[in-house]
């Protein structure tokens, strides 16, 4: 019975990641950009993504701890132990509904921050602390995709508040690293014509599923744009 337990646990936790492979896809676009930093930070950046969602569960109380986890955290940490801590603090700031048992807009902000150390730092910090422009747009954009991922999760206390904070977020990073280009109308179009769904999909499963291929394919455009014409 135990081993079934932890197959089937086992196996949503490879499901869930495998759902948010678009992250490791985003770590080689960024290596096309600055050059690879080696296996070491590759492996320990997977390694990361990896264990946070495994850990999320674990901190909404929907399964118990996955000790399997910690040979891969053990591994980051020894390489990279600063993005590693500051990733591990992410999650903690990601999961803050979780740990304190009440849910309002202002921790469901807060919480969008806390992505910023599990899916931007670890894979930017070799680049140095000293290029601002880097993490404000990364920030932003963060803040905006986690946005409509919480709205498609239907994890919201308040709609129209998530609404109307994603799309100033969106509008912010457009505004200010936006380029009067072919390109750049393109993909703004593109990124607001994928909102569409959020309003129109009323079944939870499915908002679920969209919001998970939305995350990576906004994802994919956004870091495209920023590796190439923001930083």
């Amino acid at each position: 019975m135990v081993k079934i337990i932890a197959l089937k646990l086992l196996k949503n936790d490879l499901r869930h990641y495998l759902v948010n492979s678009s992250l490791t896809l985003l770590v080689l676009v960024f290596y096309f950009k600055y050059g690879f930093f080696g296996w070491f930070h590759l492996l320990s950046v997977i390694f990361i993504h990896y264990s946070v969602l495994t850990l999320d569960d674990w901190l909404e109380k929907k399964r118990p701890f996955p000790y399997y986890v910690l040979p891969l955290v053990s591994f980051a940490a020894y390489y990279f132990p600063l993005i590693t801590v500051l990733a591990m603090l992410g999650d903690v700031v990601a999961n803050l509904r979780s740990l304190t048992g009440r849910n309002n807009f202002i921790l469901e902000r807060i919480e969008g921050l806390g992505n910023v150390f599990i899916y931007v730092i670890p894979f930017t910090l070799p680049v140095g602390l000293n290029n601002l422009k880097l993490y404000v747009a990364a920030s932003f954009f963060i803040l905006f995709a986690d946005s409509f991922h919480k709205i498609g999760h239907r994890e919201i206390s308040n709609s129209k508040l998530m609404w109307l904070s994603g799309l100033t977020f969106f509008l912010l990073v457009s505004l200010i690293f936006g380029t009067p280009s072919f390109l750049f109308l393109t993909l703004l179009t593109a990124i607001l014509l994928s909102l569409l769904p959020f309003k129109l999909i009323k079944n939870k499963f499915y908002s679920w599923a969209y919001s998970q291929i939305w995350f990576g394919f906004v994802g994919l455009i956004g870091f495209y744009y920023y590796l190439n014409f923001v930083v």
